[in-house]
Order: structure tokens, then sequence, then C-alpha cells
């Protein structure tokens, strides 16, 4: 199975939670050689209130290991929210859907 695959599985599992895998981008969203894997992602209101203040840091972290494991691959998470226009425009360019 290949990494794309494997990031659609475990986009469903954690939907579940809250959240939710939106696409890569980066070298290995544009099918370069890549360091690591660059995921955009967002959480809901439910993940929020559950996981509040460092709870929820916790929690990304505990994610970023689990995709690191079944990807086995370094993972850089990159929260949807957080990106500015000029961040979107330039890393939004090689965007893959998940």
């Amino acid at each position: 199975m290949n990494k794309l695959q494997i990031l659609k599985n475990a986009k469903k599992e954690l939907a579940k939670e809250g959240f939710f895998i939106l696409g890569v981008v980066g070298s290995f969203a544009r099918g370069e050689k890549f360091n690591d894997i660059d995921i955009i992602y967002e959480t809901d209101e439910n993940f929020e209130n559950k996981y509040l203040g460092w709870d929820y840091f916790v929690k990304i972290e505990e994610i970023k290991k689990y995709l690191e494991d079944v990807l086995n691959s370094k993972i850089d998470l990159i929260n949807n929210s957080s990106m500015n226009n000029i961040a979107k425009k330039y890393m939004m360019k090689d965007f893959i859907n998940v």
C-alpha cells in the first residue's frame, strides 16, 4: 500500500476524533524526493473542547507520532487555520487532497 492510501485510511480513523486531514503539500505532494510529509489538517469544535489547553498540543503530538509510525516517515503537521494568505498561496499550489 502506498503512503497516500495509508494516509487516507488514517484520515478515516482520525476523523472520528474530530481531527481532519485535508491533504499534503511540499516535496512529497510534488512527487520529489522528500525528507518529510507535510500534512494540512484542521480540528472541529468537539476535538478542541475535548482537548483543552496543553492537552490539545499533547494530542496533536500523539497524532503526529501515530502518522509517523504508520507512514514510516517524518511528519510535519500544519494547522489550516494558522496559515496566513501568503503561506496558503505558496503551499496550496502543490496541495493534494487526501
